[in-house]
């Protein structure tokens, strides 16, 4: 199924504002993605890349977002021809020039903080060499593939003079994993410029989604192996703050071949197999209908700290590698063992005083 981005914009409320923008605003093209997976770290956004302010003290004109406020027009009088084109005018499209969205370089991409792809955004980074002041109201990233989210309220003063200010964003669902063609995005944001209270919508264009083609091809693959096949964690043993368990994939459906990468954990819990890459356990080929991987849990940290701030206290991520697709992220259920993991966290505390 093939989505236009009007049909994309239609369904979260903005054909309005996108159109608009198509007539008066010309779109500002990003200069660059900035490509990542999410690095390792825990806690809030940095206060010093992300200046939002959730109680906006402007609020827009009445009237369409893309006009001079009401209190500036005039009423044509007999003989008044200051409104006919003539030759070489060029009044109206420099009104437009005044307003529209100044350069800017624009990266998009995962980083800080790392549960950023587990709450559904990506980091848009936008840094401007101008000394004119830009105060962003509303935004909503439209792209191709997906469904986007309805637009977010949240004023936010973009600095000047190459300062950057990383805007969250959030990408939507997913809407189609058939179409070979790569994501293309756009933010699009109504805004005001330094000391004009008039308030426009405006677009920027991505050049490069290279980020959320990423996020696309995890989630498309996420469901792919989810919907042929089963998983279950079984425990075999636990001695003292280790536990031995069994990681058991079932075929319900399908020829996929998987290939069980890296396996991992979460930082109060390590995770790792007790057989290499490659061993045949850890594949599942596609005249195979089951596998079965030997893992062990241990307690990574049980400190107060580390306790309080994750933002993900158990979890185990299996990189799975389908036919020649690369290794991609699967989150694997592990609700069955977290009694088991609670009491090596509290043996962990008992043996260092916690």
């Amino acid at each position: 199924m093939t989505v236009t981005t009007a049909e994309w914009a239609e369904r979260a409320g903005s054909v309005g504002r996108v159109a608009r923008l198509r007539r008066s605003v010309a779109p500002v093209v990003v200069a660059g993605l900035l490509v990542g997976l999410p690095a390792a770290g825990c806690g809030p956004d940095d206060p010093t890349t992300d200046i939002s302010d959730p109680d906006p003290t402007t609020t827009p004109t009445d009237g369409p977002a893309d006009t001079v406020p009401a209190d500036t027009a005039h009423e044509p009088t007999e003989g008044d021809t200051a409104d006919e084109p003539t030759e070489g005018d060029t009044a109206d499209e420099s009104a437009d020039d005044a307003g529209a969205l100044p350069a800017m370089h624009v990266a998009a991409g995962l980083g800080y903080p790392r549960d950023l792809l587990d709450r559904g955004r990506v980091n848009v980074r936008i840094d401007r060499p101008d000394d004119v002041v830009l105060v962003l109201f509303d935004k909503q990233l439209v792209a191709r593939h997906f469904t986007p989210a309805p637009p977010e309220t949240r004023r936010t003063v973009v600095p000047t003079n190459g300062q950057v200010v990383a805007v969250q964003a959030e990408f939507g669902e997913v809407a189609d994993c058939d179409d070979p063609r790569p994501v293309e995005a756009e933010l699009v944001v109504s805004y005001a410029l330094g000391d004009d209270p008039t308030v426009r919508t405006g677009s920027i264009v991505l050049d490069d989604a290279t980020t959320l083609d990423d996020i696309r091809l995890q989630i498309c693959t996420q469901r792919r192996v989810a919907e042929h096949n089963a998983f279950e964690l079984q425990v075999q043993d636990v001695e003292g703050e280790t536990m031995n368990a069994r990681l058991v994939v079932r075929r319900r459906e399908g020829t996929d071949r998987l290939a069980f990468d890296a396996i991992k954990g979460t930082v109060l819990f390590g995770a790792a197999a007790l057989v290499p890459a490659g061993s045949p356990e850890r594949i599942l080929d596609a005249d195979e209908d089951e596998t079965a991987i030997a893992i062990t849990f241990t307690v990574n940290r049980c400190d107060p700290h580390a306790v309080a701030e994750t933002t993900r206290k158990y979890g185990l991520d299996v990189y799975v590698a389908v036919d020649d697709i690369p290794a991609q992220r699967i989150p694997v259920s592990i609700d069955a063992v977290v009694p088991q993991l609670d009491e090596m966290l509290e043996r962990c505390r008992d043996r260092t005083g916690q």
